[in-house]
């Protein structure tokens, strides 16, 4: 039953592009400190301000609230395809941390839109 639970285990961190991220950087040595490291470039800090301002906003407009989830899943996608350069091409798993830590912040935004229904 180990042997079992251990290969979903295995099999739901590969499926997810996120956790498998997590998974490589963890295996070379870094520690993401996901819960207790919370500092992040500025930009990207004022990013997720302006986003979060967008989505309070949008409650009441669908356009508005697609306009942001369009631009949401054009970050997740940028996203992935730096940490794949950064993982698979450049091996800079330090450099990769820093951004799966971003990437969990945009991840939890996308959640929050896939909920959002505009009011009325």
């Amino acid at each position: 039953m180990q042997w079992a639970a251990r290969a979903n285990e295995a099999y739901r961190v590969l499926r997810d592009p996120l956790l498998r991220a997590r998974y490589l950087c963890e295996q070379a040595g870094i520690d993401l400190q996901t819960e207790s490291n919370t500092s992040m470039d500025t930009a990207f800090l004022m990013q997720q301000m302006t986003w979060r301002e967008m989505l309070d906003d949008a409650r009441d407009d669908a356009d508005a609230l697609a306009a942001l989830k369009t631009e949401v899943v054009a970050a997740r996608t940028a996203m992935r395809a730096t940490l794949t350069r950064l993982l698979d091409n450049e091996r800079d798993y330090a450099t990769a941390g820093l951004k799966i830590r971003e990437w969990m912040f945009v991840e939890k935004l996308a959640e929050e839109l896939a909920h959002a229904q505009p009011a009325g």
